[in-house]
C-alpha cells in the first residue's frame, strides 16, 4: 500500500539528488538561504469507483521553488522557466517502495506577488509553482463486513466492562 507520506519523501529524495545543497521541506518553511528551496504540499485527493471493488485515486500537488541565484527579470524570467522544466523533467518519474509512478498534468506557474516566509521578504517572481498529479488504483479487500459487529457492555459500580 502506498501512502502518501511515502510519494512526498520519494519526491524529496528525488530532488536532493539533483540540487544536494537545497532545502525540502513538506510541513512549513522555516529557513531560506542562498541555495535552492522546495515546499511539497498536497493540494486534494480525490477517489472515483472505478469499476466494483476498484477505486482510482487522484493525488494532486503543488511544489514550490524558490530559486534566489535566478534574477526573474533578466530575459523576461525566461531562466527561471527553464530551472522550472529541469525540475519537471527531473520528477517525471518517482520509486515510491518499489514502485514506480508517473507524474501527470505537469504545469508550472509563477507568482508575481511578494510575500513573507517567516521574517525573511521573498520577491514573487523568484517563486515558482509546479503542479502535479499522481493516479493511484486500489482493489477493496475482499473480507469486507455488511455490517458492524456487535459490542456488548455491562455497567457495574459506575464502570464499564
Amino acid at each position: 500500500m502506498i501512502l502518501l507520506s511515502n510519494i512526498v519523501t520519494a519526491i524529496a529524495d528525488r530532488l536532493k539528488t539533483s540540487y544536494p545543497l537545497a532545502q525540502v521541506f513538506s510541513e512549513q518553511v522555516s529557513v531560506t538561504g542562498e541555495h535552492e528551496c522546495f515546499f511539497i504540499g498536497i493540494e486534494q485527493v480525490k477517489a472515483d469507483i472505478v469499476l466494483f471493488d476498484r477505486r482510482k485515486y487522484v493525488c494532486s500537488f503543488d511544489l514550490t521553488c524558490l530559486a534566489p541565484k535566478i534574477d526573474p527579470t533578466e530575459k523576461n524570467g525566461l531562466d527561471l522557466y527553464c530551472f522550472g522544466a529541469k525540475v519537471m523533467d527531473l520528477l517525471e518519474y518517482i520509486t515510491v517502495d518499489g514502485d514506480v509512478l508517473r507524474l501527470q498534468n505537469r504545469r508550472m506557474k509563477r507568482k508575481n506577488a511578494e510575500r513573507r516566509i517567516q521574517g525573511m521578504t521573498m520577491h514573487g517572481e523568484s517563486e515558482l509553482h509546479i503542479y502535479f498529479d499522481i493516479e493511484l488504483f486500489a482493489a477493496q479487500d475482499d473480507n469486507v463486513f455488511e455490517q458492524m459487529e456487535r459490542l456488548d457492555m455491562e455497567v457495574a459500580n459506575g464502570n464499564i466492562y
